[in-house]
């Protein structure tokens, strides 16, 4: 999820819900198995309604975080918005943008994003199976897809399709040795194949965040996108936990799962060297030494 711990990405989803039933009626939960008992079962979060069908894609590398987005939309049977786990719409979308074919959060200009122009590169070099319209399109922009308004189903199953012979077909294997850089991999079948499979359609986009520039983006009120290192940051935890808080939210009161007490152990290194001094191979070397011969003593044959 990108947050410290899984407490942090149920509070903040908590808000979103919150925030976005200010204007809409069902606010749906997309997610596995895993997802449901971690935040419906034990967050106890309050969603109209769950969706279980990212359970059992077990193909497609964690890396390509981008592909159960894409998958998600493919699999909806009416018109939806998306939000992501780190986005709190604000303020109320316009019915200008609401009632486009297509519309996202903002356009994200070649010119300050630079990674869409090296990805095109390295797939013009390594040929991996993506059609021609997302080299031939014209467009300078890919959209960001922290919110994605589909009026227009064809339109995420053609993306969906494209994402899949992207990512599964044996020629595209020289293009993901080649890109280094993860996140704008997902950027890339993500945000530019949307803008560049609605360009190539004719969709009318609609943006919620128009002229965007990181020197205006804080000016901004109509949403919050905790995008990258921001969700880790305390300041952030600590001002959403102020304002459910403020709503008297219960999710507040439920206790972190073991497990992520330890998650978040190790990814903050707080024992150091793992699970601390002691585990190194130096100091447990003696203690090593003496369950070898317990276990071989005793001809224990399982653990």
């Amino acid at each position: 999820s990108g947050y410290n711990t899984s407490k942090e990405l149920a509070m903040a989803l908590s808000l979103s819900i919150e925030y976005t039933r200010k204007q809409f009626k069902k606010v749906k939960l997309v997610t596995n198995l895993f997802g449901k008992s971690l935040l419906i079962d034990h967050y106890k979060l309050d969603f109209d309604e769950v969706d279980t069908c990212l359970e059992g894609i077990d193909t497609i590398p964690e890396s390509l975080w981008a592909y159960w987005k894409i998958y998600a939309y493919a699999q909806q049977t009416e018109p939806f918005i998306h939000l992501d786990n780190d986005v709190i719409l604000l303020e109320k979308i316009p019915d200008s943008v609401l009632n486009c074919d297509m519309a996202f959060q903002n356009k994200e200009m070649f010119a300050s994003h630079l990674g869409y122009e090296d990805m095109l590169k390295i797939a013009k070099s390594t040929k991996p199976n993506i059609p021609d319209i997302i080299y031939s399109g014209k467009n300078r922009w890919a959209y960001n897809c922290g919110v994605v308004i589909c009026n227009r189903l064809e339109t995420v199953w053609e993306w969906c399709s494209t994402v899949d012979s992207f990512i599964l077909d044996e020629e595209s294997k020289l293009f993901f040795v080649k890109t280094k850089d993860k996140n704008y991999t997902n950027h890339f079948m993500e945000q530019l194949f949307a803008s560049r499979i609605c360009e190539a359609n004719n969709i009318k986009v609609g943006e919620i965040i128009e002229n965007f520039s990181y020197k205006t983006c804080s000016k901004e009120t109509k949403l919050v996108h905790f995008w990258g290192g921001s969700k880790r940051m305390q300041v952030v935890s600590d001002k959403i936990s102020a304002l459910l808080t403020r709503s008297k939210n219960p999710v507040l009161d439920i206790p972190v799962p073991d497990a992520d007490v330890f998650d978040s152990i190790y990814k903050k290194n707080i024992w150091g060297n793992g699970s601390g001094a002691g585990s190194s191979p130096e100091e447990s070397l003696q203690f090593r030494e003496l369950l070898e011969m317990f276990i071989k003593d005793n001809d224990i044959q399982s653990i």
